[in-house]
Formats: C-alpha cells, structure tokens, sequence
C-alpha cells in the first residue's frame, strides 16, 4: 500500500515533471508510404487505444505503448515531445506495474537531458519515489534521494526531499501516527 504523505510527494513531483512538457499536440509529416506509420504516430495511435470500454488499461496495448514512448525517447529529435513521451510512458509504465522499466525510462531522460537539472532532478525523484514504494529497496531511494538535494538544491522537487526522507521506510501506521500528532 502506498504513504499518504509519500502519494502527495509523488504527485507533486510529477506533476512539476510535467510542467516541462509543452501542450503541442501537432503531428510530424513525414515522408514514409501511407501503410508505415511513423513512431509518433504509432503512439498517438496506441494512445488511444490504451483504455477498454471499462476504462481499464488494456495490457498489451500499455505495453506497446511503453516500448513506443521510450524508444521515441531514444531516438526523438523533438526534446519537448521526447520529453511529454518518455514520461507519459514511464507513467503507463507504473501502472501496469512494470518498474524496472519505468526507472529504465527516468534513468534515460536524466541521461538524455543532463543539460537540464529540473528534468534530471524530477527523473530520479520519480525513479527514488518507485525505488522506494514498489521495488522495496531503501537504500537506493535514500542515496537518490541525497543526490538531488546535493546536485540539485534550487529545483523545486527538492523542496520536498527533507520530507520524502524523513518519512522513508515509515509503515502507513506509522505516518498516520504521525499526521495525527501533527494535528493535535
């Protein structure tokens, strides 16, 4: 089950992730026959089939997905849209529950946009925030988690690592114990 506190936290940070995307939903020409979609459009239109009648994500096509995104990541000449891909796919990612790839893909923004600290420091929060929360594994959260203080003070994401660390580890019992002290 996820923290509370921690949720709040990983929402925060994607959501600043996010930010960094752009809105332009435009399409690419290109010159490719007509039967060969080019990788953008393979995952708009996967895109739109992710989601059955149910509103269920469809597995397969979330897997598809996740493959397109993070090769467009790789490949992309578009920064913004390798950017909006790479992390929409690291999202579908999460919740099809396929973590090790979700952290392949935030390992491969940081490592594609080292230029930029807001993308590298939002990509391993999220990657931390995984580590932490679905994989079990502490130790590596907290040594992320101490990086972006250090490498990258002035993001916003690290506004809320005093907290992120404060809390790691903390069972549910234990966080609601203490939201309930904090409001007394």
């Amino acid at each position: 089950m996820f923290k509370p506190i921690t949720i709040g936290l990983l929402f925060l940070g994607l959501s600043l992730f996010t930010l960094q995307c752009t809105s332009d939903n435009t399409q690419t020409n290109t010159q490719e026959a007509p039967t060969q979609l080019s990788l953008e459009d393979q995952i708009i239109k996967t895109n739109k089939v992710l989601l059955d009648n149910n509103k269920k994500m469809i597995p397969a096509n979330a897997k598809q997905f996740v493959q397109l995104t993070h090769e467009f990541l790789k490949t992309g000449k578009d920064d913004k849209k390798a950017i909006r891909y790479g992390t929409q796919g690291a999202q579908v990612a999460t919740n099809i529950q396929d973590y090790k790839e979700a952290i392949s893909i935030y390992d491969d923004l940081a490592t594609r946009f080292a230029d930029q600290p807001k993308i590298v420091a939002n990509a391993l929060f999220a990657k931390a925030f995984l580590l932490e929360n679905n994989i079990k594994d502490i130790d590596s959260a907290k040594k992320i988690y101490q990086k972006i203080l250090k490498d990258y003070p002035n993001q916003e994401i690290s506004k809320t690592i005093p907290a992120a660390l404060n809390n790691l580890g903390k069972s549910e019992a234990e966080l609601l114990e203490m939201l309930k002290k904090q409001g007394q």
